[in-house]
């Protein structure tokens, strides 16, 4: 009896990709099952590499929390019908994000610890468990800037340094 239950709930995450995510101690812990429902969710190498350059440059001091929020707009944009249809798409288009402004496309993560961490939290973010964080949200912004969209939004999550709005 017990094999087949196990057997079934193993089976479920196979066909329904799903991600178990788990908060420990203000750090969230990527499982195997997480992994493995990446795998089947999103082949793409590239676009795991855009969004991980996306976090990395973005929210590489954050908390992780503020990480998976980063990675959340960005793949709630490619969900928009406002947004391109890819994550490489969302993450270059011109006047989005603050670290693509110089147009250098290859710029090199420094920081060895904090690409992995980014890369995590894309392959996190891509099983499907970044809607915890921030919900639908496709914009946000640093505390430290004012931009004149952000009067037109409604402020859902303040994470860490970051902002984040509908």
């Amino acid at each position: 009896m017990y094999k087949r239950h196990q057997s079934s709930f193993f089976n479920s995450f196979k066909s329904k990709p799903r991600a178990v995510c788990v908060l420990v101690s203000g750090y969230f812990a990527l499982t195997l099952m997480a992994l493995t429902a990446y795998a089947h969710q999103y082949p793409s190498d590239e676009g795991l590499t855009c969004l991980a350059e996306n976090i990395y440059h973005e929210a590489r001091g954050e908390v992780d929390s503020g990480k998976l929020a980063v990675a959340s707009v960005t793949l709630n944009r490619v969900k928009s019908k406002y947004f391109p249809d890819s994550i490489c798409k969302v993450v270059w288009q011109p006047k989005q994000f603050s670290w693509t402004a110089d147009s250098n496309r290859f710029k090199k993560a420094l920081n060895d610890k904090d690409w992995k961490k980014a890369m995590m939290i894309a392959k996190l973010a891509i099983s499907g468990a970044h809607h915890a964080v921030v919900g639908e949200a496709t914009f946000y912004h640093a505390d430290y800037v004012n931009p004149g969209w952000a009067q037109k939004k409604l402020l859902v999550a303040t994470i860490g340094a970051h902002l984040f709005y509908n």
